[in-house]
Order: structure tokens, then sequence, then C-alpha cells
């Protein structure tokens, strides 16, 4: 009874800051920049994002309702609401999902993880790298889409090894999560690249170009950030140091034997997933949408004789998600169409024409994880991808190097619910959430300064900061 009540208690408060909120911001006067339609647009977005956040809901139903939500109180019409359905991103996502469900259904990714896992896993350090490591292989693989397979796999360990909560599966959440989420920020993401390279072609001179991301050049261009995460990790490894040692290589090597030789069924898993590679690093030869390659071949494991996906891997699909990142879309798109980009840009123009790109990056960066607080890192792109391209347009700069500041930005978060997949990790139960906290108050810091004193220099060397020529 006294669980019971503390939980009644628990969700009362939830519910009571769920609905106070949006009330005081909807106190917050209107005038001629800041119209009554934001406001209302401002009340019911924060509203449904609370709801997201303290986890009321599965998450399709506020991404169902919000959108729906502005259209009845008259703030966007259906069409905008509703817009990024019709975009190929959300087949893209779609397609992505199925393509992760179908090769770890198929052994293929375990068999990848345990084969890294047993070769590194001697001490505690070289567990988390190895955890790290095989993260970021299936990261890359999966094309964002390893958070859930890696925290999975990561649970198995803490149990096998009798760890309990505490440090140790704390530092193992760490690398999960580095290997896996943020990681995004370094490899080929579908979801994040999916979202972002289309909204920074609205209303600015990259309409109608063929402006993308491609998938090598987004791991090189951001290849630095692969070993500041390391650093982090190696960190990480001294302040969540067990008290006993740890040893998990014996742990995944028997897994990897357990699995057998390699089927002919993870072969033609393996086979479709380079093709799907091939198109992906030939798109800036053959100039076909990179959306085109997860909206059609993934789909080849369904076809007969081939057979690596089954009915339960289209069943498996998180449709959840797909609907989430539609939401966050329509935030970001419905947001800039009512002028909140152009109120928020007009606020931070001082920041943002400083000829030291230092401190315009600087700006845009705690930008982002002041926002991450209110908004999904999605509906920031959404948001913040245009005028961000215009602001490059202005500087005549290559507006490159701000697609990908807004997704290193939205990296450093202080709480599970800012952004999903680190919620995902989270809610797999092996994390603290005073070590999550603790963890992000490192992180963040070390993050930005990496950005500046590193990622910068290094953009400025191989050119990704270079004049602007369409």
């Amino acid at each position: 009874k006294m669980s019971t009540l503390n939980m009644n208690r628990t969700q009362a408060v939830k519910w009571g800051i769920t609905i106070l909120l949006p009330a005081l911001v909807y106190l917050i006067p209107t005038n001629e920049q800041y119209t009554a339609n934001m406001r209302l647009f401002l009340v019911s977005t924060i509203f449904y994002l609370l709801i997201l956040a303290f986890e009321f809901f599965d998450t399709i139903v506020p991404s169902i309702l919000m959108p729906m939500t502005w259209v009845v109180l008259g703030i966007v019409p259906l069409t905008q609401a509703m817009s990024p359905w019709l975009s190929t991103t959300m087949y893209m996502v779609l397609g992505a999902l199925f393509l992760a469900n179908s090769l770890n259904e198929s052994g293929l990714l375990d068999r990848i993880s345990f084969w890294i896992m047993s070769k590194t896993a001697n001490s505690w350090f070289m567990t988390l790298t190895g955890l790290y490591l095989a993260g970021v292989v299936l990261t890359v693989m999966t094309f964002g889409q390893a958070y859930i397979l890696m925290a999975a796999l990561c649970l198995g360990l803490v149990k096998s090894l009798n760890l309990g909560i505490g440090k140790a599966s704390a530092g193992i959440g760490m690398a999960c999560m580095l290997g896996t989420c943020t990681a995004k920020s370094f490899t080929y993401c579908s979801l994040v690249y999916g979202v972002l390279v289309p909204v920074t072609k609205i209303g600015t001179p990259l309409e109608g170009t063929n402006f993308d991301v491609y998938f090598l050049n987004s791991m090189l261009d951001n290849l630095p950030m692969f070993f500041v995460c390391w650093f982090i990790l190696w960190l990480t490894a001294l302040i969540f140091k067990p008290e006993q040692a740890i040893e998990g290589r014996s742990y995944f090597k028997e897994k990897l034997d357990a699995l057998g030789p390699l089927t002919v069924r993870e072969k033609k898993g393996l086979a479709i997933l380079i093709i799907l590679v091939l198109y992906l690093l030939t798109v800036p030869l053959h100039h076909l949408d990179t959306a085109y390659g997860f909206i059609f071949l993934p789909w080849l494991m369904l076809l007969p004789g081939i057979n690596v996906a089954t009915e339960e891997s289209i069943r498996a699909i998180p449709y959840s998600i797909a609907f989430f990142m539609a939401s966050c879309m329509a935030i970001g798109t419905c947001a800039t169409a009512l002028g909140f980009g152009d109120l928020v840009m007009k606020f931070a123009a001082p920041y943002l024409t400083s000829p030291n790109l230092g401190v315009m990056f600087g700006f845009v960066f705690l930008l982002v994880f002041v926002m991450n607080f209110l908004m999904t890192p999605l509906a920031i792109f959404s948001m913040f991808g245009a005028p961000l391209t215009n602001v490059a347009y202005a500087m005549n700069l290559d507006p490159l190097p701000f697609v990908y500041l807004l997704v290193h930005s939205s990296e450093a978060v202080v709480l599970p619910y800012e952004y999903v997949p680190y919620l995902v990790v989270f809610s797999f139960g092996f994390i603290r959430m005073s070590d999550f906290v603790k963890m992000s108050l490192y992180k963040c810091p070390i993050y930005l300064i990496s950005v500046l004193v590193i990622l910068i220099p290094y953009w400025r060397l191989i050119g990704v900061i270079a004049p602007w020529s369409i």
C-alpha cells in the first residue's frame, strides 16, 4: 500500500508539472513578434513533450495527438502538421529500423559484438573499450539503430557477472551510450541526417540543390570525436572503477562459441548490407537520394530464396520511433512557419555574426544544450536547420559544418529524457539516475571543449570550413 501511495504521489507531481508549466507559459503576454498562435503552439507542444518525458503513455500516443492538436486549435493547417509523412524521411527510417531488426534476428550483429568483446575484454578498461568498439561497429552497420541491441547485451553482462546496480554497471552503461548514442555524431545515422538534411534546404539557397551528407564523409569529417569519446570512456573507467577486478572475456567467448559457424542466413544479410553501403558510398557519383537505399534495399531480405528477414522482423519494428520522428519534424517545420526560428535568431544574431568561429559555434552548442531541456533534438534540427544555413550563406561559408555542429550539440544531454536513444539505454535499468547525471556533468564540457579546440581546426585542415559555392 505504501509503495502504491508513493507511486500515486509521484505521478501526481509529474502531472502537476505537466499542467502547471504550460499554464505558466500561457501567461506570457503576446505582442507583434510573439503572437497568440505562437503562444498556443508553445503551450500545447510543451504539454505533449512533458507527457513524453514523464512516459505517461506509449510514445506513439502524444506523437499522434500533438500535431492534431495544432490543427484543431487552428494554429497550422493539416497539410503542414502532417507534412513529414509526405517526405522520404519517414520511409527511410522505417527501412533502417527493419534492416536493424533483420540483421539482429539473423544473429549477425550478436556474432560481431561477441567477437569484438572476446578479443578485448581482459581488464576493466578493455572491457569498456570492447563494448565501446562493438557499439561503434554496430552503429555503423545499422546506420544509428544499435543502441537497443547493445543495451540488452550490456544488461546481460551486468547480470551474468553479478555486478548489481552501481559503479561497474554505470561504467558499462557509459560505454554503451558512447558507442551507440553519442557515436551517431561521428558515424552516419539515417534518422538524424534523414531529418536534418531536408530541413536545411527549406527556404534557403540550398533549395533545389543536391546538398547531402554522405556516408563516408560523415565519418571522416568527424573522426576526432571517436577518440574524444574514447578519452571520456577512459575517464569513466577511472571514476567508476569497480571494487573487484572484472574480466568479461570468457563470458563473451562462451556466447560466441554458442553461435557456431557463420550461417548462410548471416552471409546473405551481410551481402545485402554491403550492397547498401556501396549504394551510399556512390551517392556522389549517381546523385540518387540517399533515402532510396533505405527505402528499397532492406526489403530484399524478405524475397524468396533470400529469407534473411521474417514476418517477425516487420512486426518488431518500433513504429513509435517513426511516429515520434515525424512529430519532431513537424515541431520544427511548424515552429519555423510560425516565426519561432526568426525570433530566436534575432536574439542570437550578435553571436551568430561573430567573425570568431569559436564564439559562434560555442553559442550554437550552448543554445542547443539549453533547448534540449524543452525540445527533442529532432525538433531542434527542424527549427534551426534552415536559419543556420542562411547564417552560413550570409557569411559565405559552406553550411556543412553547421549541420554537423547541430548533431554534435544535441549529444550534450544531462537527463535521459532529453534524447530518446539515451532514454532507451537508461530504461534497461542498470544505470542509476545519479550516476547518469554525474557522467553527463563531465562528458558535456569535455565534448564542448573538444568541438571548439579539436574539431574546428580539424575542419579547417580538411576543408570542411571553407568558402561556399553552389
